[in-house]
């Protein structure tokens, strides 16, 4: 056995037995080696990968990131850009975006992590039709994002517009927050405050019941609270791995 597959077995063996701290230590130790030895080869690109995971399974997100990248433009010179090893570890780095819900870093990855396979794999595949679902589940996320970005930057733009225009150094800002009078307004003089019609019990539960109302992501139907409970496929962690190629491994994680 050579100090590689020594290296590499001992690491997928501890991996497999959830001790990733192990893993991560196998998997720097074969770094460390093939480095030493000269050798930028797919043995590197595939310690990387395994070192990602690593760092991914003890979410140490950051490191993860990186070791990625590194592995990605490895791959792009030892396979070329379109190959299905690049393919396969932007899966992987979409993977760990998508556990951050970095939505855009997630939507550019699968994006191209799909084109690569449907050029070397064809439409028809089913891994492509699987991985084009994810992807259209990630780009739901983020359109629902960027909806519920919008009302808090109009918010906060009216916000700094009025307290640009507020009189006495923005002291009218200060009374809107904390409920105070302006010195001179009809409040201060003693007017009354209008009432505001208060809604009856049964409508304002109506109103709560409909916002918390969603449409599921996969099978379509409504439902309320994080997650749908009749869809066994709902907010699933994503999967854009190689996994998806191999039906032993899938029927695996039913």
């Amino acid at each position: 056995m050579t100090t590689w597959d020594h290296y590499k077995g001992a690491a997928e063996a501890a991996a497999a037995q959830g001790d990733h701290a192990t893993a991560e230590a196998m998997w720097t130790h074969a770094l460390t080696f093939l480095e030493q030895t000269g050798q930028q080869d797919p043995k590197f690109a595939l310690a990387l990968d395994g070192l990602g995971k690593a760092y991914a399974s003890q979410k140490r997100y950051s490191q993860a990131e990186l070791t990625y990248a590194r592995a990605i433009k490895l791959k792009e010179q030892l396979f070329g850009p379109v190959s299905i090893e690049v393919a396969k570890t932007c899966n992987l780095l979409a993977a760990i975006f998508y556990e951050q819900a970095k939505w855009n870093q997630t939507e550019s990855l699968g994006q191209r992590a799909l084109q690569i396979y449907q050029s070397t794999l064809g439409h028809e595949h089913p891994a492509v039709a699987t991985m084009a679902n994810n992807l259209a589940r990630v780009r739901k996320k983020l359109e629902k994002a960027m909806q519920q970005s919008a009302p808090a930057q109009t918010a906060n733009v009216a916000h700094g517009a009025a307290s640009a225009q507020a009189p006495n150094g923005g002291y009218a800002q200060t009374a809107v927050q904390t409920g105070q009078a302006l010195p001179g307004s009809q409040a201060s003089a003693g007017a009354a405050a209008p009432q505001v019609e208060s809604q009856p019990a049964d409508k304002k539960n109506d109103v709560s019941r409909m916002k918390a109302e969603q449409v599921c992501e996969v099978c379509g139907r409504q439902y309320t609270g994080p997650d749908c409970l009749q869809c066994t496929q709902s907010l699933a962690p994503i999967d854009f791995g190689m996994d998806a190629l191999n039906p032993k491994k899938r029927d695996d994680r039913k």
